[in-house]
This record gives structure tokens, C-alpha cells and sequence, in this order.
């Protein structure tokens, strides 16, 4: 069984850049002219929204932040680096940030299961084989927290300039309708996905100049790291 991206994340934070309220407008204009299936879904003081529902991906910015984000699910994934390569030094220039104090990279991969106990048998296997704490409340004097399972793990591992958060757990997807339904409508839809997922977050942590950004090295550089060496790590 193979692990498979579903969702990717890319986040830059900076100082307060309050030209985002004179020039939403262009950005928003230029990002439609160059990827004419963005919609604009909201433009607020606060902050502005565009999404292209065919590739799953949605541009988010404001005097703060800048966030790109695709659904990896049922669109192609080659797309989101041309969104994000253009996108984030566009955004920049255009309320003109010059230092971001944060870049964040998230992924999410699933590895999917027929059943709840299949995800759960490998969860607990990967907790074993990397001594996870799965014991950590066997010792308490407690009857009530001796008997509760190990159902996620989150860890954090830093240097001086890059932090990486690591959360490991079990899922499932799919639909279910609540009240009254019509007949056989409920076996129509999608059926329930058992997966474990690992929740990877590749983080900056010292301030850099955005021009020593190069957002798309930087996307390829993470997922080729987790793909190559961290998912390993917990089975195929």
C-alpha cells in the first residue's frame, strides 16, 4: 500500500503590510489575468480569497499573510507549483513585503486501508517500532488512564533555522447523511476510506528577505525530503 499526497499547504507571514488595503484589487486582477479559472470568492479588509475549483487549490493574502493551498484528492498536483511560483514574489512585490518572519510548508499523505483495523494495526506498528511513548500512561495510578490506547502522535524536531512537525495518526473519509434520506441515496455515495496519515509541517525559523525565497526549490525540496526519507520511515 502507497502513500498518497492529498493536500498541500504553502504559508509565508510578514510584518504588517497595509498597502494590501490599496492594492487587493490589482493583485486580485493580475492572479484572474493569469489563471483565468480563480474566482473571487471574498475581498474583505481582513482579507482576500480566490479559488480554482477544478484544481482544488485556493490563494488566500492579507496585510499579514499569504497562503497558497491545493487538494490533492482528484486534481493534478504539477499546477500548484505554477500557482505558487507566481503568486507568492507577485504578492510581494505588489504591497511591496520586503522581510517574511515565516515560511511553512505543509503536507499531507494518506495510506489507505479496507478496514479501521487494518489503519489502526499499522499505527500501532510504526509506535512500536519507533518506541512512541505508547506506554506512557502504563505506569499511572490511574485505572481510567491505563486503559486509554494511543491514537496520535506528535512530534517536533528543530535546528537553528528549520523546524519540521511530524503528526501520525489514523483517519476516515468519505459521506454519510444524517436524517431522513432518500432510499438508496446513502449507497450512491462514495464509500468510507480508512487511512493512516502523516501531517508534515516544514517551517522556517529565523526572518528572511523574500527575494532569497524561491518558492518553487523550496516546495520540491520538503516533499522530495518527506517522500524520500520520513515516509520510510513508516512503512509502504
Amino acid at each position: 500500500m502507497n502513500w498518497k499526497l492529498v493536500n498541500q499547504v504553502l504559508e509565508t507571514r510578514f510584518a504588517n503590510e497595509f498597502l494590501y488595503w490599496d492594492r487587493t484589487g490589482l493583485v486580485a486582477k493580475k492572479l484572474v489575468e493569469k489563471f483565468p479559472r480563480l474566482e473571487l470568492i471574498n475581498a474583505t479588509p481582513g482579507e482576500t480569497l480566490l479559488k480554482d475549483n477544478e484544481l482544488g487549490v485556493d490563494l488566500r493574502y492579507s496585510y499579514k499573510i499569504a497562503h497558497a493551498i491545493q487538494n490533492c484528492m482528484y486534481a493534478p498536483q504539477k499546477e500548484f507549483a505554477e500557482y505558487v511560483s507566481f503568486f507568492f514574489p507577485f504578492f510581494f512585490r505588489a504591497i511591496e513585503v520586503s522581510n517574511i518572519t515565516r515560511v511553512g510548508n505543509r503536507f499531507t499523505y494518506h495510506r489507505e486501508f479496507d478496514s479501521a483495523a487494518g489503519s489502526k494495526e499499522a499505527f500501532t506498528a510504526i509506535t512500536q517500532k519507533h518506541a512512541m511513548a505508547a506506554n506512557f500512561l502504563a505506569s499511572a495510578e490511574d485505572d481510567n488512564l491505563k486503559e486509554k490506547r494511543l491514537s496520535q502522535v506528535a512530534l517536533r524536531f528543530t535546528d537553528d533555522k528549520i523546524g519540521i512537525r511530524v503528526e501520525i495518526g489514523t483517519v476516515a473519509t468519505g459521506f454519510s447523511l444524517n436524517g431522513p434520506t432518500p432510499p438508496g441515496l446513502q449507497e450512491h455515495l462514495p464509500a468510507k476510506r480508512y487511512a493512516l496519515q502523516l501531517d508534515a509541517d516544514v517551517y522556517t525559523l529565523q526572518s528572511m528577505r523574500c527575494e532569497d525565497l524561491v518558492v518553487d526549490d523550496f516546495v520540491q525540496s520538503n516533499r522530495r525530503m518527506l517522500e524520500t526519507r520520513i515516509l520510510p520511515l513508516l512503512g509502504k
